[in-house]
């Protein structure tokens, strides 16, 4: 998933992948681009809110 503030906004778009990956008898697009734990998230927001 491609996610982006935009403003008061949160624009999610599926990110359109050409290689799938299989995790558990599932296909899945594999992770690409940074890893978001919890604490990033959480200082997303709060920058957000100032």
């Amino acid at each position: 998933m491609d996610i982006q503030l935009d403003g008061a906004s949160l624009r999610i778009e599926a990110v359109v992948g050409s290689e799938f990956a299989e995790e558990g008898g599932l296909l899945v697009i594999p992770p690409l681009g940074i890893e978001l734990d919890d604490a990033a998230v959480r200082q997303l927001r709060d920058v957000d809110q100032r």
